[in-house]
């Protein structure tokens, strides 16, 4: 998530999107909780219905978000999260998952598939303007810090292999998503996060008809699972 080719990380995008829905839970009386994991870290911050009990959930995932993966451990999995969150839910809570999902696995779907249970899950997808199109012909040094190499897009054929795993890439993504029948928000670095946001809790007609159905009252836990 800590990766951007223009405007803001992907994390950026993801706590913009987070912090929105949050702070429209809390001015409608919900309690908000918040799981945060990072490469080698997850926290979670207790229930709350109050701005500064909502801040510092906020400072929480900004520490999480400057601490370092050093790569001599194992990386924390979203699963593990799911676990961390399993704990603290209820039937009936709403339920928002902000990630890549670059390395999703059949444990953390299993994971994913469980917290939509008599639930209300929606996945927040977030992605690089890269992630979607090749970049031009060209060389590209490219690293994660501990490797470093060079992708040679230098000819149309090499940069239509790209193309042709960042669609599988994405297929089998979406593919993956689509299983768990949840409501999915698609966003890259660049959006207009709000429009996008209440278009999908506000324009979805069948979003809006599970939401009328299961009335809540006042008090009832909205969730975020963020990433």
């Amino acid at each position: 998530m800590k990766f951007g080719t223009r405007v803001a990380f992907k994390s950026v995008v993801a706590a913009e999107a987070a912090a929105l829905i949050a702070w429209t839970a809390l001015q409608q009386g919900d309690l908000v909780s918040t799981v945060g994991f990072n490469d080698s870290n997850l926290k979670h911050a207790r229930s709350t219905s109050s701005a500064g009990g909502l801040l510092r959930h906020f400072a929480m995932l900004s520490e999480l978000s400057l601490e370092a993966y050093e790569g001599n451990q194992p990386k924390v999995s979203l699963r593990e999260a799911c676990a961390t969150l399993k704990k603290k839910i209820r039937a009936g809570d709403l339920i928002v998952v902000f990630s890549d999902f670059c390395s999703l696995t059949d444990e953390d779907m299993q994971a994913l598939e469980f917290l939509g249970r008599r639930r209300f899950l929606t996945t927040c997808w977030i992605l690089d303007r890269i992630e979607r199109q090749a970049l031009p012909e060209g060389r590209y040094p490219i690293t994660d810090r501990l490797q470093f190499a060079t992708l040679n897009l230098i000819t149309r054929r090499n940069t239509n292999k790209m193309q042709a795993v960042i669609d599988r890439r994405n297929l089998k993504i979406e593919q993956a998503l689509a299983q768990l029948r949840a409501s999915v928000i698609e966003l890259e670095p660049g959006d207009d996060v709000v429009r996008k946001v209440f278009k999908a809790f506000y324009g979805i007609s069948r979003w809006k008809s599970r939401m009328t159905r299961h009335q809540q009252p006042r008090g009832h836990h909205a969730r975020s699972l963020a990433w």
